[in-house]
């Protein structure tokens, strides 16, 4: 059974319906989304460290001394995700007015190209080869 159903059914009247797909345990968005991500994106190896100017803010004592403050870096934003997604289903067959429902978007496929789908460079590749093909046939 999905994590969510089971909170669903827990958090009973309390359950607060957004349509989130991940949510807190009653329904509400997560909070600290976005310290979560960075977490996830460290541990996968995708991004990097960078340090951060010390304005004068509180640093980390060492038994050897201050550490310089550094933060992780993504590779990638959370919403990248949403790009990838859309880029995916459409790739694989998926109908653009069933990806933009999914998205949460008027069946307008217009906007959803211009503003989601990104060519794969083994499209952009094909789409080289394609051409190669109807220019040696022609």
């Amino acid at each position: 059974m999905a994590c969510q159903t089971v909170h669903r059914r827990i958090a009973g009247d309390a359950w607060q319906a957004h349509g989130f797909v991940f949510t807190a345990s009653e329904g509400q968005p997560l909070q600290g989304a976005r310290a979560s991500w960075e977490r996830v994106c460290a541990k996968a190896g995708l991004g990097e460290l960078k340090p951060e100017i010390d304005k004068g803010a509180w640093r980390k004592l060492h038994p050897h001394g201050p550490l310089p403050k550094r933060r992780f870096r993504p590779a990638f934003r959370i919403y990248d995700l949403r790009h990838t997604f859309a880029t995916q289903l459409v790739a694989n067959g998926v109908p653009l007015h069933v990806v933009a429902k999914l998205l949460g978007h008027s069946p307008n496929s217009v906007m959803l190209l211009k503003r989601y789908l990104h060519a794969s460079p083994d499209q952009r590749a094909g789409a080289v080869q394609t051409l190669d093909v109807l220019f040696k046939t022609a």
